[in-house]
């Protein structure tokens, strides 16, 4: 069995799977693309690394926007008029 690598080590891999764990708490939508294009290469060692980093933004996300720490209305889309 290969071994799998640290959390965080996969320079910008890395990067993505936080921040779109991060952003999915504005897009929900993210969420259900993002796992199953993970588990769609459920072969991979590092499957399970790229959804803990994933899962690490969203809840870190959750958490800031639930106390009130930070607001994520910058994510919003502009309004068509």
């Amino acid at each position: 069995m290969a071994k799998s690598r640290p959390l965080f080590t996969d320079g910008w891999n890395s990067f993505w799977h936080f921040l779109f764990g991060f952003i999915s708490i504005r897009y929900v939508l993210i969420m259900p693309f993002f796992v199953l294009y993970q588990l769609y290469s459920f072969n991979d060692v590092n499957l399970h690394i790229d959804l803990v980093e994933y899962f690490i933004g969203y809840l870190l996300s959750y958490f800031l926007v639930t106390y009130n720490i930070i607001s994520l209305d910058f994510l919003l889309l502009p309004k068509l008029n």
